[in-house]
Parts: C-alpha cells; structure tokens; sequence
C-alpha cells in the first residue's frame, strides 16, 4: 500500500533502492502494514539485513512521512550490518492505502503507546529509537513508558521541553505558519477538484514558497480518481501539535534510562542561546548519558540538507 503524492512515485523510488540494496548484498527494503494491539494500521518501512541482531525505531515528524528517512536508514544500514531500521508512520499520516485509523487522544504519550504496540506486534524490542523533530519528543516519551529501555535514543533537531504557545504562533515554519497553515486546511473541504484550490487557501494565509510546497506534497488522489485530499487527518495532527508543544520531556534527558545523542541543526529556527545553555548546563550534569552533536549549515530538514553527515555521526557513534 504505497500513495503516490504529488508526483513522487515513493513505491518506484523506494522499489528501486531495494533493488540495489538486495544485489549489494548489504541490505533489504522491506514494506508492510502492521495491525497493531488498538487496532490501528501502520504502514512500516524495514531497512537492513533481515538476521541484524539490533534493530532502531526510526521517527518522523509531524506532517513528515517514513519515506523521508529511507534512504539516511539505508546509508547507515549499508556502514553498520548489525543494524536493522524500522520506520513507521506516524498516526493518522499517510492513510490513503486504507489503513485502519488510531483512534483519540491524539498526544505525544499515546504516539509512544503506538510504538509499544508496534514493538509487540513485530516482537521486537528496539536497541535505538531516532526521532526527527516531534518524532524525538515521542522517542523519549517511549522511555517513560517502555518494559525495556533501549540501548541509545537520538533526537534529531527536537526542542524537548515546553514551548510557549502564543510565542509558537508569532511566525516562522516552526511556529506560527503550521498552526495557519493547519487552519487553511480545516476550512477546505475534505475533498477538492484542483490542487490549486489549496495553493490559494495557503497563499491567502500567507505561506511561503517552503511551507506551502510542504503541504502539497502531501496531497493525493482519491480513490476512484475523483478529486484530491490530503493523506493526513488533519484534527489529529493539531492536537499532536498542541501537545507536543505543552508535553515537557526534558526531564528524560537530564535522568535518562540511557544514552542521549542530541542532533542540533545549527541553521534551524527552533535553537536560541537560552535553550543552547540549558541544553548544555544538562550535558555537563549528565555524566555522560546526553551528548550533544552539531550540524553547521543545516537546516531542520536534515534528510534533504545533509543526510551524508548525519549518516556519518550516526555510523560512528551507534551504540
């Protein structure tokens, strides 16, 4: 079950890197739809040799998709072959193959009750869970909830603490234009002729050329071929949002159950010099659980900026 959204055939792609993988000898793409203990359906991307003794928990971002981090999975599976990655979709993203909806509270917690259960149904429990912006408040919040604790979490350009809300809302991709840009798409139809239509539903919100090709991406066909949706349900992913920004996981990196890699993109808007000093006062009070990397000339969107230097830092520091 693989969407086509507009016009990146993922299935192709994806198809095609597994391909390559499998004559390398290295590693396998593997693609499936996991019911899960609530009932809910994930579509899962599995990366790596199928006999590799650990396995990561790979997280996207809100309004992100798994396929977004196939390829850095790849790169580090294909350096590290004890390694196996397995990427999930987040709730009620990506359900245009038909998949069984996760039913509300839509919060961090209950994202991470989602990932104890896809442990369970796969019967695996990870070594190392990464998460990329609202995907690593979720990889720590599985800390908390989690029989076993795995061996390393990494956090990819997550704030994990609070976020004001009214501050969030001011401006910037990180903050006031997802919340306009959410609302743009509550006052459309669920269902529209023309991808124009949400081009100038956008616009009129005042959406840059960024966060509004980020929406489009991730507009489909409908089913029968009339007329065009989005592949996410849009009230979950508001109140995902509004949780996230008032969930504080800090807590599970200044008393961590284990190793902390922290992944700062130093081009992203989401860092001031308080939060920089915090992070570093939690580093120093650690005793080595919480490490902190940095990335310099990359933006939030690590997998498009730099993906090669990331894979890097992960393969040599995976443990």
């Amino acid at each position: 079950r693989i969407v086509k959204a507009a016009g990146k055939d993922w299935s192709a792609m994806l198809l095609r890197s597994a391909s390559a993988l499998g004559a390398a000898g290295q590693a396998v793409l593997r693609r499936q739809v996991v019911r899960c203990k609530s009932g809910a359906e994930t579509h899962v991307y599995t990366v790596g040799r199928p006999d590799a003794p650990f396995t990561a928990f790979w997280l996207h971002g809100l309004l992100g998709s798994n396929a977004n981090w196939v390829k850095c999975a790849r790169e580090i599976a294909a350096t590290c072959g004890d390694w196996k990655f397995v990427l999930p979709q987040m709730r009620n993203h990506c359900l245009g193959g038909g998949q069984v909806p996760a039913s509300p509270p839509h919060t961090v917690r209950h994202c991470a009750i989602d990932l104890m259960h896809l442990s369970e149904s796969l019967g695996v429990h990870p070594s190392a869970v990464v998460g990329h912006s609202f995907g690593g408040k979720v990889a720590l919040e599985y800390l908390r909830i989690a029989s076993r604790a795995p061996q390393c979490v990494w956090l990819l350009d997550t704030l994990p603490g609070l976020t004001n809300v009214s501050s969030f809302s001011a401006g910037g991709l990180a903050g006031g234009a997802m919340l306009q840009m959410i609302q743009a798409v509550k006052e459309l139809p669920d269902s529209f002729s023309s991808k124009d239509v949400v081009a100038s539903a956008l616009a009129a919100r005042g959406a840059d050329s960024m966060a509004s090709k980020w929406f489009m991406d991730m507009i489909i066909a409908n089913r029968g071929g009339q007329g065009f949706r989005f592949s996410f349900d849009v009230q979950t992913v508001e109140e995902l949002l509004l949780d996230y920004l008032t969930t504080d996981s800090s807590d599970l990196m200044r008393d961590a159950a284990c190793k902390v890699h922290m992944v700062l993109a130093r081009n992203s808007d989401r860092w001031n010099p308080e939060t920089l000093l915090q992070l570093d006062e939690m580093a120093e009070s650690s005793g080595g659980q919480l490490t902190i990397h940095s990335l310099d000339k990359v933006g939030h969107w690590i997998h498009a900026d730099s993906c090669t230097d990331l894979c890097q830092l992960m393969s040599t520091n995976l443990t």
